[in-house]
Formats: C-alpha cells, structure tokens, sequence
C-alpha cells in the first residue's frame, strides 16, 4: 500500500507576553482581547498585592516572579526569555485591542515587511467616557530572534545587539490598542514615578538623547514649563526622534508667554519645514501670520493646513485636526480674508470665483449657501455691475427683503442707471410695500429708449402686480394685457425664451385679472382662447397607439405645483386615495418644493417625480417616457402652471382639472376615475370618451362652463358642462 505524506503545516507561534504589578482590572480586559489569537501567554509579576496572578493563571498564562528594581527592561527581558513563540506581542497591562482586531495578528505577522511592527495606540481617557487623548505607533508586535532584548529603565525599546531594530508601521486598519494608562485619576502619579526612572537613567546613562522627549513629557504633566523648555529643546536639537510632541509642548509654552511671540513665530516656522505633512504646525504659522496683520499669508497657510489635514493618512503619530478644527480653520479664513485689502484684479478674481460658486449652489437648489456665497460677494463691493445684478435678484427672488434694498441702492449709487437696474429697484420696493414708489420708478424706467425687450416686458410684468397687490385689478390687467398681447416673431422652436414665457405668464395673469373686472364669460372665454397661439408654434409629439395599448393598466398622470400645504391638495387628496389601483396607474408631477402634505401624496401614487427647475420641455419628455395614456393638468392659469409642457402634447389624451373654474376646466378627474359620469346637459361617461379619442391628436384643452344653479341642490349632477377648445 502507498504512504501517504503528511502536508507539513507552517505556522507561526505567537507568544503574547505581560509585565504587571497589581494590575487584575486591567490585564484581564487585556487577555479578553487576545484570547484565541495567540498560542502561549507569558506573564512576568513584578510583586502583585491584588488578584493580578489568579487573572494571569485563569487564561492558562505561564507566570514567573522577579522582583522591581526601577527598570522596566529587566522583567521585559525574563518574559523574552521564557517565550517559545516565533513572534512576540509584547502588551502592558492597560492596552488591549479593539474591535477584534487581534485576529488579524497572524495576517499582519504574514505580511510584514521587517521584524518590528508599529501598532497604532490610542490613548483614551477611562475616566471621560475612553475620549481619546490622541494616537501614536509603538512596537508591540516583532520577531523572536537571538540578540533580540529591552534596552532603557523606562520608556524601553527594542533592540537587536545594540541597533534598535527595524520596524514599519502595521495597518490600523488590521491592528488597534486602546491605552487607558493616561487617564486623568492616574496621569499625575503615573508622571512622578516615571520622573524618577528617566532621571536615574539619565545620570547614568551615554546616550541622553534617547529620554530628552520623554523628560520634557513628564515635566509637562507636572506643569514644570522652565524644564519642559529644557529638554524640548535638546530633544529639537538632537535631531533623533521622530515625534512631533516635543515640538508640540514648546509651541504651547511659548504661547502662553506673549513677550516671546517672536520666539513662537520662528519656532512655528521651523516645525512646518521640520515636520510638512503636520496640519497643526501650518495652523500654528498661519495664527502667526495673523497676529503680525500678514493676512495673506495667514489665509494661505491655513489653507496648506485643511488640505494637509484632508490628505494625512495614516502616519507615525495621528493628528488632532478633526473635523471641528477644520471648521474653525474655515471660519477663520472667512475672517482674515475680510481685513485683506484686494487689488483690482484680485478682487476681480474673487468676485468671479464666488459668483460661479453662487451660481452651482442654485443649480444644487442649496439656497442657504448660495445666500452665504451672495453676501461675500456683496460684502467686497464689486466694481462690475453685472454681480450686483445677479445677487440683487437673487435676494429678491429669496424674500430677503433688507439685503435686495441695500443691493439695488448701491447698483443706484455707483453705477449709472439703466432700465434693469430700475427693475431691480421696482421689485426690492415692491417686496418691501413701497408700492407707490415702486410705481413711480417702473414708469421712469419704461422711458429709457434703450431698454430692450425683455427688460420691457418685465416692467409691464411687475407693474401688473403692484397694482393686483395695490387692489386695482384695471390697471394690473393693462400691464398684463401689453404682454399677454405683445406681438413676438413666430417660429418653429424646441423651448420658449425667457419673453415667451413670461407672456404665457402674463396671459395667465390677464385672465383671472379679468375675472374681478365687468368682463363677461364670453369675453374671458375668447380671451382664454387667444392663449393657445403663445404655443402653436411648438412642435407636438405623435403617439403610437399600440404602444400605449401594451400597458395593463390605464397610465393617468397629474401635473401640478400645488402638491404641498395647499388647498388644491386638500382637495384632491381623497381622489388619490380612492382610485381603482386594478384598472389605473397613476403618476404624479409636482412643481413645488416638498413638505409633510407632498410626504403624504409620495405614500398613495404609484409614482412621484419633482419637476421643480425643469424645463418645460424636459417635463414633457418625461411624460412621454412614461408613457401617460391620460394627462391631468391641476393648475390651469394659476401661478406656476405647466401649460407650456401640455403644449407638446407629451400624452394622447390631456384634460384640464382642477383650475381656476373661469378659464380651465373643473373638476373632470373623476369621470375617469370612477363610473358616475352624470351632467344635466345629458352628456354621459360614452359620448365623452369618444369626444376625446376624436381628439386624441389634437392639442386642446377643455373650458368649464357653469349653469344656473338649481334651487333645491340635486343629489347627483355636476353645475356645468365641459367643452373642447383646440390648439390647432
């Protein structure tokens, strides 16, 4: 019979080893930790009062005795000694890693690149709720070697012979220790007691350099500020260690002495060239900058810090950059760019820069920063009008009332006048109440001969409603009327001009103007179907009917921007509730901003799309898209209406509902939704239905007509009676 060969296994042994001393608490979170993650446990007591050994011995630890003779590396030593493990993770008795990461050991022990590993230390304080103090790399994790020791009573490092031995960095990601040996009930005597070590070490021992940093960390705890000065200083000197701390805690004491501000400011200095991937250290600079009125600079500098604290990544020691000081760095930058004097071009620059920035908040629908954005550029007082034009509007169009008063003003003040500029100062006026001034202006501003046509048209416009807000409804219709009539080059085109549609508006206007003025229904009623020719010359869409056959449910769509606190809303919101969900699909277009009303229609359609910024013929490709079989328009002539996208015919069928009863039909939704259609004209659910598929390729809408109202209310008949008038 053939042997089979047994697969030899190559694994790695991992010896976790501790030194303690009354330390049960703690080691024992410690242990939890790496439990089933290594293959042995040493522990190396140094004279425990408290349970510390039973802990160790719980965990299956291999325990040995020797006793503390102020050095750390000698109980370190004996616990290397004892290990048998090929790799060593050496941990005190207050760090334990989180999260689980210690099952990661033996794919970072696989992967490693040199026989140290740097593990990412968080020290947090357990006092405060673990808030963390800040996080640094220290070598926990190496490889069992001869010659491999702990050099150094306190503060020890690893060593092979007399180098310190190689090491990188191990993902944080992969490895991570809480340290809780800096809490606030236990950093005082915690610094005394290293005091007297790194002090005895540093009489005896020949290379000082290894303990300046260490010396000046205890002395900072102690708040000894003269000594702290000291040894950072030979520590910057000595040029050995890595960490940024001293530097740090040199910095700090020389702010709190202002007489030696330029001390700090040389120092700040040296610790960006020093130290220039350290966000704190160019923050440091730029408040320099600052303080000696260098605004520029400081601005700059600042800047160099948020983006250094973007891009930091994982280093040797972490930064405390966060996100809060990020935002104070902006604050600041916002402040300091206020006192900077621009030249010309800068300013030019600037105000461009901010004004594109305006311009993407809009387009984003963000107006808080957007308003943020307009104000800086108020505040630098463009030379430019076209700016202040912008923002100008920009307050208006957002009700902020006092800012659109103050624009328009400076526009009046440091620019000549022009019939827009005028315009601005009518609409900020009007806003404002100030109607009769606001009339006045508007009048002066129809005289400039050079006004263009759009301007014109926007004067008629606003003069309309003043005198709609005013209450003198035949004065608004006037102004309306020169719009809604003015006379513009007809042509085939894909979308309406900014005139063009400001005559639809304008029309609309004119229309439920005329209804408070001795007009007759007649009258109104030519008028409504002198609208149609704003839109004939926009091109229609043909409609395959056996595409929209395949659906097997009737697509019925709603267009409206009153799907929100609205009585349009309130009104409809049981139709939506109740439809037959078996025979129609239902779509809603809503052209208004959401709240808690429009949450509610979201819940009860089957689809809900936001039209809101949309071009009208965006809207109508949209509805052709989703192939609506019948759409309903809830606006009429009402504020934003949509009656331009119905003028591309986006659906076979389009019916006018809920509208202004005058000149848009009344309520026809639900001859479709439910089978009650009933008229005192006779007209029934058939001959209405062949009355639209007659007109399926027509562009048409339908004009409610009221009848007399009867004297005893009838239980089931509609007040009036419908009729078709077509775009063609």
């Amino acid at each position: 019979m053939a042997k089979h060969k047994t697969k030899k296994v190559d694994k790695v042994k991992i010896s976790a080893c501790y030194i303690v001393k009354d330390a049960a608490e703690d080691l024992r979170r410690s242990l939890e930790s790496v439990k089933g993650h290594v293959d042995e446990i040493i522990v190396v007591d140094t004279g425990s009062a408290d349970s510390t050994v039973e802990v160790a011995k719980e965990f299956g630890a291999k325990v040995f005795h020797e006793p503390w003779q102020d050095d750390f590396a000698t109980p370190r030593n004996v616990a290397l000694r004892e290990a048998s493990g090929d790799w060593i993770v050496f941990l005190d008795a207050d760090e334990y890693f989180i999260d689980g990461t210690a099952k990661n050991l033996r794919r970072v022990i696989k992967s490693a690149k040199a026989p140290g590993l740097l593990v990412n230390l968080v020290n947090v304080d357990k006092d405060n709720g673990n808030a963390i103090i800040n996080a640094v790399h220290v070598l926990r994790l190496f490889k069992k070697a001869a010659g491999v020791h702990y050099v150094g009573k306190i503060h020890e490092d690893v060593c092979i012979e007399d180098e310190p031995l190689e090491r990188v960095m191990a993902p944080a990601n992969l490895l991570t220790l809480y340290h809780t040996g800096y809490s606030s009930s236990i950093s005082q005597a915690k610094a005394e007691r290293n005091l007297k070590l790194l002090l005895a070490e540093f009489a005896a021992t020949d290379t000082p350099e290894r303990i300046y940093a260490y010396l000046a960390d205890a002395y900072y705890s102690l708040k000894d500020w003269s000594n702290v000065e000291k040894f950072a200083r030979l520590d910057l000197e000595a040029r050995v260690n890595p960490s940024t701390r001293p530097m740090r805690l040199l910095i700090e004491y020389l702010e709190r002495e202002p007489e030696r501000f330029e001390e700090c400011f040389e120092l700040s200095k040296l610790a960006v060239e020093r130290y220039p991937l350290v966000p704190e250290f160019s923050a440091k600079l730029a408040d320099c900058l600052a303080h000696k009125e260098d605004y520029r600079g400081a601005v700059k500098e600042m800047r160099r810090a948020i983006d250094k604290a973007k891009t930091y990544g994982e280093q040797f020691e972490s930064t405390n950059f966060d996100e809060d000081k990020i935002k104070l760095a902006q604050h600041l930058i916002e402040a300091w760019q206020k006192k900077i004097v621009l030249t010309p071009e800068e300013k030019s620059r600037e105000v461009s820069r901010l004004t594109k920035e305006m311009d993407n908040y809009q387009d984003l629908h963000d107006m808080a920063k957007a308003l943020l954005v307009a104000n800086k550029i108020f505040a630098l007082e463009p030379d430019e009008p076209e700016p202040v034009e912008k923002i100008a509007s920009f307050y208006i169009d957002n009700v902020k009332k006092t800012s659109a008063l103050k624009a328009t003003l400076y526009l009046g003040k440091i620019f000549p006048p022009t019939a827009y500029r005028l315009f601005l100062r009518v609409r900020s006026l009007a806003l404002n109440d100030n109607f009769r001034e606001a009339i006045d202006i508007a009048e002066q501003a129809l005289k400039f001969e050079n006004r263009d046509l759009t301007t014109t048209a926007l004067l008629y416009n606003i003069l309309g409603k003043i005198y709609s807000d005013a209450g003198d409804a035949k004065k608004s219709a006037e102004y309306y009327e020169l719009n809604a009539k003015c006379k513009l080059p007809t042509q085939k085109k894909l979308h309406l001009t900014t005139i063009e549609k400001l005559c639809c508006l304008d029309h609309s206007n004119y229309l439920l103007t005329l209804h408070n003025l001795n007009f007759s229904r007649e009258e109104i009623f030519k008028e409504t179907c002198a609208f149609n020719e704003h839109l004939i010359y926009i091109p229609r869409y043909s409609h395959n009917r056996k595409k929209h056959s395949r659906h097997k449910k009737i697509r019925v769509g709603y267009i409206s921007p009153d799907i929100k606190n609205h009585v349009v809303a309130f009104f409809s919101m049981h139709l939506f509730k109740s439809y037959d969900r078996t025979r129609f699909e239902v779509f809603l277009y809503a052209n208004n901003a959401e709240d808690n009303i429009t949450e509610q229609f979201k819940v009860i359609v089957d689809h809900f799309t936001n039209i809101v910024g949309k071009s009208f013929k965006a809207v109508a490709e949209q509805i052709m898209e989703d192939e609506i079989d019948i759409l309903f328009d809830l606006a009429g002539h009402t504020a934003n209406n949509s009656l331009p996208t119905l003028a591309y015919k986006p659906a076979p069928i389009q019916i006018s509902g809920i509208g202004y009863i005058d000149s848009t039909g009344l309520d026809t939704i639900d001859y479709f939704l439910a089978d009650k259609f009933t008229d005192p004209e006779g007209l029934n659910e058939k001959f209405f239905t062949e009355k639209i598929l007659r007109l399926q390729h027509s562009h048409f809408c339908f004009v409610w007509h009221e009848l007399p109202r009867p004297v005893a209310p009838a239980p089931c008949t509609k007040k009036g009676y419908v009729t078709f008038v077509s775009f063609n």
